[in-house]
């Protein structure tokens, strides 16, 4: 199958976000961790006179928020940026998947990659990363296919690379 492809901003934040994305056990945890400790901090603010208040919950508090900015407003401040800096994301390309390979053709080059080249891949609604290293990935976008030929790239995908890693 033959595809044309054009990255666009926002594909680049969405897939920085399905890259940094925890495994489901691990978001989990985190999130009860957190609900834990902010009821438990709750309790302790409300049966503690002032004067004996820790500085620990105030300062986890502070951590969450910094967390929660540097995904929200740096991560895609950072991410438009990173787009408009590096030209060749901006550039159209042309994508050949067959049984055996990978191939990319623009007009900077063309790069073929058998798919035991690859070692993991992670998905969601709208889009696939395709990993050679646990940091440099391929990005897929759904819309760019037919829904054919998803299903077909994700049997393909299946079939080499197993199911996709949380």
């Amino acid at each position: 199958m033959r595809i044309h492809c054009q990255l666009e901003p926002t594909d680049l934040l969405e897939a920085q976000l399905l890259h940094l994305r925890p495994r489901p056990m691990i978001k989990w945890l985190g999130l009860l961790t957190l609900l834990m400790f902010t009821i438990g901090s709750t309790i302790h603010i409300i049966i503690t006179p002032i004067r004996y208040i820790s500085w620990t919950p105030l300062c986890i508090y502070i951590i969450v928020a910094y967390l929660v900015f540097r995904i929200r407003v740096l991560l895609p401040m950072r991410s438009r940026k990173m787009y408009t800096q590096q030209k060749g994301l901006q550039i159209p390309y042309d994508i050949k998947i067959t049984e055996d390979m990978y191939s990319v053709t623009s007009e900077r080059g063309d790069s073929h990659c058998p798919w035991s080249d690859f070692h993991k891949y992670k998905k969601n609604k709208s889009t696939i990363l395709l990993y050679q290293s646990d940091a440099l990935f391929h990005i897929f976008q759904k819309r760019w296919f037919t829904d054919v030929q998803f299903i077909d790239f994700c049997r393909i995908l299946e079939l080499h690379l197993g199911k996709p890693k949380a």
